[in-house]
Parts: structure tokens; C-alpha cells; sequence
């Protein structure tokens, strides 16, 4: 597993040793950020624009993804204690702050609402859609939010009501769902 583009490209990153923990793969990284590249430019937005949450973090490679390709600060959410542990030494080998156990379930209050928030909850579980309405409800997300999901493709996820699906992506066994509160937009991607 590595930093794929960006100001960390190539460096390589700790992958958690658990079975709880399943870092996204390269090749489905790349695809993520292809998606999340070209609705970028659709909106205007530069990288250090924007503020990124990589809820159920693991090891924490899709936010220093977004910090590698010019996000200032990400925020991680995670509460397992050994991925967190994979977590704060891939933080430490970028150089970023320590991140704390945070249960997404229970989130403090954000700082401000979110450009985009990532969720790789553990699948078939339901976690993703009950942290999303937490999340909401401590001020991460508000209607300008992009919101991906990444779930097994052989067991999608049901987006909850107040969201709308805008596109879907499957790479590898991952499937990637773009979401965002209220009624569809034209958002491009």
C-alpha cells in the first residue's frame, strides 16, 4: 500500500495486521481519486481548498491521499486500537499530526462542515449510514458535502432516505457510492 500521486507519491504506507481492518487497494484508490479529481474541477476547487474526513480510517491512506494532493488538514475517525496505532504511524512517517480514538458514532462537534467525508465502515454492517446521520447532527456535513461510501460490491449498501445517490463506481471488489443530502444535483461526476 502507497501514497499514490501527490506530494507523498510513492511512499509507502503501514497496512493494519487485523482482519477487522482492510485498507483500500491501490488500484481502487486510483479510481477514487480519478472520481474525486474530476468533481474537483467541475466545481472549481482547488485541493488546499477543500477539508476532507476519512471516517473508519484505518490506516488512514485515503486522507493522507487527500493531504498528499494538496488537502491542508484532513481528520481521521477512528476507534479500533490497533488500527489506530497503523494509523499514527502512517501519520508520523507523513509528518501530520497524532490522531485521537473518535467513535463515529458519537462524533464531536466539527470544526466546520466538511468539502467531502469518505466512509469505509466495516461492510454489511450498517455502520456507514448510522455515522452519516451523526455526523450531520455534530455539523461535519451540510448539503454542499460530498459524501463517498465505500462498500463490497456484492452486498450494496441502501442509501438512506434525505440522500441521493449521484454516481456509482465499482473497482476490484469495492464499490463507491457519491452521495449528498436532498435532491439530485448536477454535481458532474
Amino acid at each position: 500500500m502507497r501514497v499514490i500521486s501527490g506530494l507523498a507519491r510513492g511512499k509507502k504506507l503501514i497496512s493494519p495486521t487485523t482482519e477487522a481492518t482492510q485498507p483500500t487497494m491501490d488500484r481502487a484508490k486510483e479510481t477514487l481519486f480519478n472520481m474525486l479529481e474530476s468533481w474537483r474541477l467541475k466545481e472549481g476547487k482547488g485541493w488546499g481548498q477543500m477539508s476532507f474526513l476519512d471516517v473508519f480510517a484505518g490506516s488512514g491512506s485515503i486522507g493522507i491521499e487527500a493531504w498528499s494532493r494538496g488537502v491542508k488538514c484532513p481528520y481521521f475517525m477512528e476507534n479500533d486500537p490497533a488500527a489506530l496505532k497503523v494509523l499514527n504511524q502512517n501519520l508520523a512517517l507523513m509528518k501530520l499530526p497524532a490522531a485521537t480514538a473518535v467513535d463515529a458514532l458519537n462524533p464531536p462537534i466539527a470544526p466546520r462542515p466538511m468539502s467531502i467525508v469518505f466512509l469505509d465502515a466495516p461492510y454489511g454492517k450498517g455502520l456507514w449510514a448510522a455515522a452519516l446521520l451523526k455526523l450531520i447532527k455534530a455539523g461535519w456535513i451540510d448539503k454542499e458535502t460530498l459524501i463517498v461510501v465505500e462498500t463490497d460490491k456484492n452486498a450494496p449498501e441502501i442509501v438512506p432516505d434525505g440522500f441521493v445517490e449521484i454516481k456509482e463506481r465499482a473497482a476490484g471488489r469495492n464499490l463507491f457510492l457519491f452521495i449528498k443530502q436532498g435532491v439530485k444535483d448536477e454535481t458532474g461526476l
